[in-house]
């Protein structure tokens, strides 16, 4: 339980530092659990089926890793013809099935918390008292979760914890940074607590009525402070789970109700259907309390995206569906446990959504990743666990075992059902809980079910309390304990391996942070430099696998190539006592830089004799010779890497190496990202490919106008004026009106820049924008053409849209006075003044108007210009 508390409260154990700690404190459970192996075994019994689907899922992820010869490799999965085109891997190599093993290595060590968990479950939770205790330990984290998630909303919705930014942009819930994750643990407590409930209400009720009925009347019911306290927690959870946002959640959470309810009858019994209102009861009080926090807007506003229209129009729709040439090209046996995100890299058909290391669909990720063999175990597993908690459900039992099953079927449907929309299984600590939950519930079922005797002793008292019940461990055999001891054995051993495996990612995670730089600066130095890179060659001695050590390496050689050119460069210019720039001089060495240079065919570039002095001190730069060689290291490692394709293209078209043929494997990789898409156009540039040069770059507008003027000054040396305008900017108005601003004082760009506002007009006036931002951009478009009294008009109407705003008013002003309407716009800037009296902006345009309308009432003269 400690363990499961600890991987909630640590993020979910999202990260390599957390898991490492949970799957300690797992092993030191799982020695407690040897040291009590005569009560242990005889839990066990049920649980045959589950060691076998689990096992084998674990199989599968280690004949992955297993190097094989090519024909086998070829029949198993399409990993190795990726291989071949992405790695350049000769045909007659041995290779791996998983394309990317580190990822399967960590695959395998997080789900040995699953499986371990599932061990312990069944073992150590199958006497009164430890049911009772497993279901309120978790309701109470649950609970502990859900105050710290409407914290969390309410006074610091920017953040993870307290000081703790959530610079991931994502949308967290309690200490869960997916929202949806978080809604996965507070259901399964949630479901805790509702079997705490029915306990007391069985405990509660007199033994003379058969059946699920409560007795002894509400009044009874209330005046009890235990049933008082665990209906206040089961509210407070659905609360929480209201709260959390998140439909699939709220779907699954109303499915598994309905079908626990459904289920939960004796056998032969009538369905006992008035449970119905229980539920609703405690949906109608969550109601009441989220009203009193006020957040019953937040949640009407998150009801509406039930609708059916924005439901179809969800991406994941559209991810799945890119994901079945991935499903159908890796069959029989996947691309590797752990892979999802790399395997569908090479088969999208649109860049549009960015990279997803998750198909939001376990079921669908399963049959990427472990193919048929996968996805029957795991539908096996859920057959076998839930066959056994439905009997638990239906057959005469203990209160701890009703309580426990309400549980552990709630978890197991919860889960099951959510699947099918998320990944919350991937976080540890709701894998953790879930199968502890269904270990638990299956070792109960009837086919597992221990001998109990009642006490004897005078001191046990009545036979209905929590320990007048005893373990028999006659039922525990020299075979079945050899059995477990070779089971806990196992589980110890590849314990050990994944704590070992974890510890060399928080160690790589440590070097990764230490050797942390900012590429843009001429930090650090070269000796810095050259130890970094021998720390990380030592590390990767130990992970030789590790790609994001292989990625840091290559990064740092690249680095210390242009520092140390970057310095003898800042030398010569100080000996000289020229003036110099220093971020200018660390520019001119880059290999962006370099290839702008060696590609330039036009006048003004360097002669062909320079070109080829650049080639040769590039080609026998040893820390380039070094990165070139990582460069296929990595890829032997991880083939699907689209950022490291394009960076070893880039090297390769410096250098003279041939580099076409990656920089087509880069471009077919590719997703939106501003420096990559930049880079991509870049070697199309150099290799004269204006299509995709021009469809790279354009991307790149999309999402950041930073680099604007240097695509600008590049494509207008391959592109006419009427592609720049047409094909090259993006449909958003901004990129072509900051475009033409840039270009203003140029000499011979009338007609570009006249073009560049006429788009930039259409793109605004099309746009399906809200009023304000729609008639400021026109307005902005206007001044920028010096259409004052058009641009005027604009800010009139944006004015009265919003009347208080003072900047608006500001910008009409201002507009007023440039068209010299310098009453109105005295009016227009004192209106300004008063909403915002601090802001002198607003006081000097207003003090310029009045000035300017007092010399046109008595004398025209020149305007000035605010």
């Amino acid at each position: 339980m400690a363990t499961i508390w600890m991987a909630v409260w640590l993020i979910g154990g999202f990260y390599h530092l957390p898991r490492f700690l949970i799957l300690s404190s797992l092993a030191a459970a799982l020695v407690l659990a040897w040291l009590d192996l005569r009560h242990v075994t005889p839990m066990l019994r049920a649980t045959g089926w589950l060691w076998g689907l689990c096992l084998g899922l674990l199989a599968i992820g280690v004949v992955q890793l297993i190097p094989t010869p090519p024909w086998l490799a070829a029949i198993a999965s399409g990993t190795f013809s990726l291989r071949e085109q992405y790695a350049g891997l000769d045909a007659s190599s041995w290779s791996m099935i998983s394309l990317v093993p580190w990822e399967t290595f960590n695959w395998i060590a997080m789900a040995l918390i699953g499986i371990v968990g599932l061990f312990l479950g069944a073992g150590l939770f199958q006497t009164p008292k430890t049911k009772l205790f497993l279901l309120g330990a978790i309701a109470a984290c649950g609970a502990a979760q859900v105050f710290w998630g409407i914290v969390q909303i309410v006074v610091h919705p920017n953040e993870i914890f307290w000081g703790v930014p959530n610079e991931g942009g994502t949308t967290p819930f309690g200490t869960f940074l997916v929202r949806n994750h978080g809604a996965d643990f507070v259901g399964m407590s949630l479901f805790c607590a509702i079997g705490l409930l029915h306990f007391m209400l069985k405990q509660n009720g007199s033994s003379k009525e058969g059946g699920y009925g409560v007795s002894g009347g509400w009044s009874s019911v209330l005046s009890h402070p235990g049933i008082l306290a665990v209906g206040a927690l089961v509210v407070w959870l659905a609360v929480g789970l209201i709260c959390s946002n998140s439909r699939g959640g709220w779907t699954s959470f109303v499915i598994t109700a309905v079908a626990i309810v459904l289920i939960w009858k004796h056998v032969g019994a009538p369905r006992r259907v008035g449970r119905f209102a229980g539920f609703l009861v405690v949906a109608l009080l969550s109601m009441v309390v989220i009203q009193a926090i006020g957040l019953l807007d937040r949640f009407e506003d998150r009801v509406g995206d039930l609708d059916v229209d924005r439901v179809m129009a969800d991406g994941r729709w559209q991810l799945w569906r890119d994901s079945l040439p991935a499903l159908s090209h890796f069959l029989p046996l996947g691309s590797g446990l752990g892979t999802y995100g790399y395997a569908i890299l090479p088969f999208e058909p649109t860049t549009s959504r960015g990279w997803l290391p998750n198909a939001h669909n376990q079921y669908l990720e399963t049959i990427v990743e472990a193919g048929v063999p996968g996805i029957l175990l795991v539908v096996g597993f859920i057959f076998v666990s839930g066959r056994a908690a439905i009997s638990l459900c239906q057959s005469s039992r203990t209160r701890e075992k009703q309580a426990l099953g309400i549980a552990g079927l709630g978890a197991l449907l919860f889960q099951s059902l959510h699947a099918v929309t998320e990944f919350g299984l991937l976080m540890p600590a709701n894998l953790l809980t879930a199968s502890v939950l269904i270990g638990a519930s299956v070792a109960a079922s009837p086919s597992g079910r221990i001998r109990v005797s009642k006490s004897r002793s005078s001191e046990a008292g009545d036979a209905t309390s929590l320990g007048s019940f005893r373990l028999s461990v006659s039922s525990a055999t020299k075979g079945p304990m050899i059995i477990t001891g070779s089971l806990i054995v196992f589980l110890g051993g590849g314990l050990s391996w994944a704590i070992w495996h974890q510890a060399r990612c928080v160690r790589a995670d440590r070097l990764l942070a230490s050797t942390t730089f900012a590429p843009r600066t001429p930090s650090p130095t070269v000796a810095t430099a050259d130890e970094w890179i021998e720390e990380l060659q030592q590390e990767l001695g130990n992970s030789s696998l590790n790609e994001r050590l292989h990625r840091r390496l290559i990064q740092l050689l690249m680095h210390r190539a242009q520092r140390a050119t970057y310095d003898q460069i800042r030398a010569g210019q100080i000996a000289r006592a020229r003036p110099t720039n220093p971020i200018a001089d660390w520019d001119r060495t880059s290999l962006n830089s370099i290839i702008m240079q060696l590609y330039d065919d036009s006048d003004t570039g360097p002669t062909e004799l320079q070109k080829q002095r650049i080639n040769q001190q590039i080609a026998i730069e040893p820390s380039l010779a070094a990165a070139w060689k990582q460069f296929s290291l990595s890829l032997a490692a991880n083939p699907v890497q689209p950022k490291t394709q394009m960076r070893m293209a880039q090297l390769g078209a410096a250098s003279g190496r041939p580099w076409k043929d990656i920089f087509a494997n880069s471009m077919r990789l590719s997703a939106v990202d501003s420096r990559q898409t930049l880079g991509n156009g870049l070697l199309a540039w150099a290799a004269g490919d204006i299509e995709a040069m021009t469809g790279q770059w354009r991307q790149t507008l999309s999402v950041d106008l930073t680099h604007l003027e240097l695509i600008y000054r590049l494509s207008r040396l391959k592109l006419t004026d009427e592609v720049i305008t047409e094909r090259l900017m993006p449909d958003m108005w901004v990129a072509p009106y900051r475009l033409a601003l840039v270009i203003r004082s140029e000499p011979g760009t009338d007609d570009l820049r006249r073009s560049l506002f006429d788009k930039a007009s259409s793109i605004a006036s099309t746009a399906e924008m809200e009023p304000i931002p729609k008639q400021s951009a026109l307005a902005a478009i206007a001044s920028a053409k010096g259409d004052f009294r058009v641009a005027a008009n604009h800010y009139s109407q944006a004015v009265q849209a919003d009347p208080k705003d003072p900047e608006l008013r500001y910008r009409y002003a201002r507009s007023l006075y440039q068209s010299g309407d310098a009453e109105e716009a005295a009016s227009q800037a004192r209106v300004a003044m008063n909403l915002e009296p601090s802001n002198d902006r607003y006081k000097n345009l207003f003090d310029q108007s009045k000035r300017l309308h007092h010399r046109q009432s008595t004398t025209l003269l020149p305007t000035e210009t605010p």
